[in-house]
């Protein structure tokens, strides 16, 4: 790995591909503490040697995919704390440009309360091409809506998978909601709290934040195919895009669900399409 590989979002924290065994010197002289968001099988060194050198964390995100909301809870909350406290952190996958890339922009909404979308085009002012998927954008999104909860609720359900992915689920509709000017971060908050409550178990109810929510949450089974939602304004018009990496007749399904959801509550017209990744 050469430094001009090391790619930094501020002074404690950066981002890289995968370093070799010739790397781990360089990395121990400047860095305290590795963040490795692969699978074990795709690493490139010895992590038995590299823990001896820093502190190692292994966050095992798939090639290609997420990481889910939980991997990227925490994950972002290991760099925070050893960033806050002064260490220097290097984040690597493989290539670095997707997992390592996403796990970097986290960091940024959760230290310094920046929107999903502007962490990414941080990353990426850095890196372009960083955030390279969907599933990506997605995670980051959900992620950015669900922190409105705060740590001690996220804390007593971390881990919990139906809960996880009905946070990042519903967390990528209110913030697309909120970028669309059809919502604010009460309704974000509203919608990731209801979710909370129905993956628990909670009552279903009849107001606003119910109508939009409960479409989403009643796929939430198959919601590990799904993976962005975006809201675009067209005069008095919005257009929904879903990017789907699921069954047809799913995309389809959850399309309708959606914008009768919002054409209902906002009393709008909403188009829609499904896009396939």
């Amino acid at each position: 790995m050469l430094f001009h590989e090391v790619f930094s979002v501020d002074e404690n924290v950066a981002f890289s591909p995968m370093p070799d065994d010739s790397s781990l010197p360089y990395i121990a002289k400047e860095f305290n503490v590795v963040v490795a968001a692969v699978e074990l099988h795709e690493l490139a060194y010895d992590p038995a040697r590299l823990s001896r050198l820093v502190k190692f964390i292994h966050i095992p995100v798939p090639d290609y995919a997420g990481p889910d909301l939980w991997q990227l809870y925490r994950g972002v909350r290991e760099i925070a704390r050893a960033a806050s406290s002064g260490q220097k952190v290097l984040v690597h996958c493989l290539a670095g440009r997707g997992r390592s890339a996403t796990l970097v922009a986290g960091y940024l909404v959760y230290r310094y309360g920046m929107s999903a979308r502007r962490a990414i085009e941080v990353v990426r002012s850095v890196r372009p091409g960083a955030v390279e998927s969907a599933w990506q954008r997605g995670a980051l999104r959900g992620f950015e809506a669900a922190l409105t909860l705060g740590d001690t609720v996220l804390e007593e359900y971390y881990g919990d998978e139906r809960t996880g992915e009905a946070l990042r689920l519903v967390g990528q509709l209110s913030e697309a909601l909120k970028s669309v000017g059809l919502g604010s971060m009460w309704l974000a908050h509203s919608m990731v709290r209801y979710a909370v409550e129905a993956a628990r178990g909670g009552t279903a109810g009849q107001d606003p934040v119910s109508k939009i929510t409960e479409p989403l949450l009643a796929v939430l089974d198959f919601s590990r195919g799904f993976a962005e939602i975006e809201i675009e304004r067209v005069e008095n018009d919005y257009r929904v895009y879903l990017v789907c990496t699921s069954y047809v007749d799913f995309c389809d399904s959850f399309m309708d669900a959606v914008r009768t959801a919002l054409s209902s509550v906002f009393r709008v017209r909403v188009n829609a399409e499904v896009l396939y990744e």
